[in-house]
This record gives structure tokens, sequence and C-alpha cells, in this order.
């Protein structure tokens, strides 16, 4: 800084979300200039936390949770913590094999701060697998919404179904 006038002071050094070592420093001005009063900036991390839940609301364990290039892992309880993410906007993603999860709120953007919790996914059951050429099969809910197969599926493709056994 320049044009301070001479005199001792507190400098103390302000920026959102960042803390600095030291808090603050006692400085003797002599003359209009002075250098060498330096702090070491250290930015505050954040959480996000939810749980994953399948179709039935049994908790997941096992569901890898991805953002901003941070991970976790849910626990037997379906529970997971994102740590150590500084200020930002994220998108969190959650996959496991055997499951496609989606987010359970309205976006799966997350802007921290604050620490994030509540940020849920459902998984459903998914199926694969690779048929001959000339096989085909048609994909059935695991909750179909009706037991009429003329409900679930389009009427013109019907009488293609081999077997419906919607308990």
């Amino acid at each position: 800084l320049t044009g301070v006038p001479s005199g001792r002071y507190t400098v103390t050094a302000t920026l959102a979300n960042y803390a600095f070592r030291p808090s603050s420093r006692a400085v003797l001005v002599e003359g209009a200039a002075w250098t060498g009063v330096d702090f070491e900036a250290i930015a505050q991390t954040f959480s996000i936390s939810g749980v994953v839940r399948d179709y039935d609301g049994n908790r997941l364990q096992g569901v890898h949770v991805t953002a901003g290039g941070q991970g976790a892992v849910t626990t037997d309880a379906g529970l997971y913590t994102i740590s150590g993410l500084v200020a930002g906007t994220y998108q969190v993603t959650a996959a496991k094999t055997g499951y496609y999860l989606e987010f359970a709120g309205d976006s799966d953007t997350v802007t921290v701060p604050p620490s994030s919790t509540g940020v849920d996914f459902v998984g459903y059951v998914s199926f694969a697998t690779t048929f001959p050429a000339g096989v085909n099969l048609i994909g059935v809910p695991c909750y179909p919404a009706s037991s009429d197969p003329l409900d679930v599926f389009d009427a013109s493709q019907v009488s293609a179904v081999a077997r419906w056994n919607p308990s």
C-alpha cells in the first residue's frame, strides 16, 4: 500500500470463504510506503450429504456419490458425506452397478456454502444383457402402474408379448 500516514496499525485480511493466518498483524509505518505484511489464505471447505434409497425406501449401501472431483461411498445405512469442497456450484452424481440412480430433489446442482444436507437419490434396479441377433426383449417396469398389459405397453405391441404375469 502507498500513501499511508506514519503510525502503528493493525492489518487484517478478509475475503469471503477464506480464513487467514495470522488473523491480523501489527505494523509500524514509517514513511509513505510499506511492504512485507503477508498472510496465508486458507480456503474454507464445505460438505454435501444425503441418503440413497431404493424404490421401496430401503437404504442402499455401496453407492458411489461424486461432486467436484470428490467422492464418497454410502454406508450400510445409505448415508454419504462429501467433504473438502470449496465454495462453488457442483453437479452431484450417484452410481452403482445394477442400479439406475436419479436425484430425488428438484435439481442435481448444489451450491455451497453453506454445507448442504438432504441431497438424496433414489435407485431403481437395472437389468442389462445382450441377446443374439434377431432376439428381442421388451423391458417390463419393475413396478408397473397397472396389471393390464394394454396400459403398460403400446396396444400395437401387445401381440408381441409372449407371456404376461403381473404378480
